[in-house]
């Protein structure tokens, strides 16, 4: 099953229902398909050693012909192809196949991985943001592993979750202006750009995905060093800071506030303490956070229960994104 489109990303459902059967054949770095296995003569041929970025989809996809594991190509030339396979099987060995026609012996590693997303970007680091250098990443749920070029060839990784900046800005670059992605975890520093505007947005996505920036849930948040949500840490830091340590000032203060929100908003705060008061608790039972600080500067807990805290601290936080 094949679907190209140059300039949208196979996210539209317009371009999934577009997708029609194929028979492919893959040989000597050449990528076939024809109509069907009695035809002689192929539809159209892609060349493997164009590739720059190969996506794979670990769970099933609804396509015309039904569920498929989807796997999508994108091209040097800017064309973009979505295949589907009926099994996830299936679907791997098509996807190792291709990546070993266009992936280099040295990062030949990174295609051993259960990646997400392979292929080649340019980079830069510290060390020379004077030049740009091609290199091989790989996106494996929350790390990108990678292998630079003019560094000994040995793979790197950075942990997405643990990320201290992620942030997109612009370069001109043979006379057009270019979109580059920052990165910034532990010091170390990498900026990374596509080869063409499709693919660096395919990238862009995965990343802030993996690395949590844009996640609804808990669980899905930024780690600290210590493996633990960030916005815990801003709550705890906005308590001990601003917050009256007096449990009843503290609940006379939060029921003051309550009052003047107007009905609607009132009905949304409800369901959204109880949509935090649910994750909380579940982190709390999952990562022992109490035990994670035991020399964290924790204002003075009078609550009648470790719950009844957190929520403080959640209503503490609401306060300040509500100022």
């Amino acid at each position: 099953m094949v679907s190209f489109n140059p300039s949208k990303l196979f996210s539209d459902r317009k371009i999934k229902e577009e997708c029609s059967k194929r028979w492919c054949v893959l040989e000597s770095g050449f990528l076939s398909y024809y109509e069907n296995e009695k035809m002689a003569t192929p539809s159209g041929t892609l060349d493997i050693g164009e590739v720059i970025c190969l996506v794979i989809h670990k769970s099933e996809d609804a396509l015309p012909m039904g569920a498929m594991f989807t796997f999508e190509i994108y091209l040097l030339s800017e064309r973009a192809f979505l295949f589907g396979a009926e099994t996830a099987p299936c679907q791997r060995k098509w996807t190792q196949a291709i990546s070993k026609h266009f992936v280099p012996e040295f990062a030949r590693g990174l295609q051993e991985r259960e990646t997400d997303v392979i292929g080649q970007l340019f980079y830069k680091d510290c060390q020379d943001l004077d030049t740009w250098k091609k290199g091989w990443f790989a996106l494996e749920k929350t790390s990108l592993y990678f292998c630079l070029e003019l560094e000994n060839l040995q793979e790197n990784s950075m942990y997405l979750r643990r990320l201290q900046e992620l942030t997109i800005s612009s370069c001109v670059q043979n006379g057009e202006k270019t979109d580059v992605l920052l990165l910034v975890e532990k010091g170390r520093t990498l900026y990374i750009r596509g080869h063409t505007k499709l693919d660096f947005t395919v990238w862009y996505s995965a990343i802030e995905k993996a690395a949590g920036t844009n996640g609804n849930l808990l669980e899905d948040q930024q780690l600290s060093r210590n493996d633990v949500p960030i916005i815990i840490n801003s709550c705890i830091a906005f308590v001990t800071q601003y917050d009256t340590l007096d449990d009843k000032d503290r609940v006379r203060k939060y029921s003051t506030f309550i009052r003047t929100l107007p009905p609607v908003n009132k009905a949304t705060l409800a369901a959204l303490m109880e949509h935090l008061y649910r994750s909380f608790m579940q982190i709390l039972k999952s990562t022992d956070i109490i035990l994670r600080y035991p020399t964290a500067n924790l204002p003075p807990c009078r609550c009648s229960s470790t719950e009844d805290y957190m929520i403080s601290v959640v209503v503490s936080q609401l306060q300040l994104a509500n100022n």
